[in-house]
């Protein structure tokens, strides 16, 4: 398989959902009620979306990586690259940020949130939990590289624990100190493989009718979410919306695949910034805000324009963002990273 559109294209819906709710959560809490915001209520579910994505996305491209340790450093450098460089740029300009009005986070929980270990505490960058997630699944793909058995029976070993939790068998016995790794969100990294594993070996019959399936079914429950047939952030609907984008993957791989799907190309842009805008929109919205509360427009400008700017304005920074400083600092990390190992090579003589 060669690029794949559909996938990245997906990543910016699932972006531009998260960006919708916290931009209608932002205006309640301003204005109460106003039109169309319980339309947007069930955003977080691109969360759910993410975390499909990112396990169908590892074992497709590192599948071939599984059983040999030689590849772990390539794996571990793409992992790198991909999470940490921009993520810590948010970061420091979040702790500047923060330190103008309140005391600057004790140097120890600076370490921590900077390395995204899986440890509880406030985060200054607050949707950074899921990254604590992603990392949490990194490392486990890694011993799964490493060693194809003992990789196995780790994953093995943790779906049998996620599925305990869920279902109430034991309590979260890290409570205190880890974050909770047994949580519904760790079943959707399970889904998003077996999507991959799927499209692997299996000729995916009907594969458009299966994406307007997992759609539906996705579509289904935050319709369900919204009008209170589920409840928000239950486990169920959790896992409703991770059976939606799995069935999604699969169809929108395959029917790609066969050139029965071509993505839009700003979906496809926006899903390459999918990363900037997602760590960059909390902060794009707060200096919105802040410019319409000084010239009054926050009083005058009717909500659902003010929601309209949150939204276009989180995507402009995305975008840029993901095209300058994301661009830039992978470039220097891949930079950093490979120039020490060419010059640690011996060199070869004719």
């Amino acid at each position: 398989m060669g690029r794949l559109t559909g996938v990245q294209a997906a990543r910016g819906i699932a972006a531009l959902l998260v960006v919708a709710m916290h931009s209608r959560d932002h205006l309640l809490k301003a204005f109460g009620a106003f039109p169309f915001a319980d339309s947007v209520a069930f955003g977080h579910a691109g969360v759910d979306f993410f975390f499909v994505l990112s396990g169908f996305i590892i074992l497709h491209v590192h599948e071939g990586d599984i059983g040999r340790p030689a590849s772990l450093g390539r794996y571990l450098q793409r992992r790198f690259m991909r999470v940490y460089p921009l993520y810590w740029a948010v970061l420091a300009v979040t702790v500047l940020l923060g330190v103008i009005r309140h005391p600057p986070p004790p140097l120890a929980d600076l370490a921590m949130a900077s390395l995204l270990l899986p440890l509880r505490g406030d985060l200054p960058v607050s949707i950074a939990w899921t990254l604590q997630h992603e990392i949490v699944f990194y490392a486990a793909f890694a011993v799964l590289i490493v060693n194809r058995r003992l990789g196995v029976a780790l994953f093995g070993c943790w779906l049998a624990w996620i599925g305990c939790g869920v279902l109430g068998v034991v309590g979260d016995a890290t409570e205190g100190w880890l974050v909770n790794v047994h949580s519904v969100f760790d079943v959707e990294f399970f889904l998003g493989m077996l999507a991959a594993w799927t499209l692997r070996r299996v000729k995916v019959p009907a594969p458009r009718a299966m994406l307007l399936v997992g759609g539906l079914a996705f579509l289904a429950v935050g319709i369900a979410e919204n009008t209170s047939l589920a409840r928000p952030l239950a486990d169920a609907t959790h896992l409703g919306y991770g059976v939606g984008a799995m069935l999604m993957v699969i169809g929108m791989v395959e029917a790609e695949r066969r050139g029965r799907l071509r993505a839009p190309g700003f979906l496809v842009t926006l899903g390459g910034a999918s990363y900037a805008l997602y760590l960059n929109h909390l902060m794009a919205s707060a200096a919105l805000w802040q410019a319409l509360r000084l010239t009054g427009l926050a009083d005058t400008l009717p909500v659902w324009l003010q929601f309209a700017d949150f939204v276009l304005v989180s995507v402009a920074v995305g975008l840029v963002a993901s095209w300058t400083v994301e661009a830039r600092l992978t470039r220097f990390a891949r930079w950093a990273i490979v120039a020490p190992q060419a010059a640690a090579r011996p060199s070869s003589t004719a």
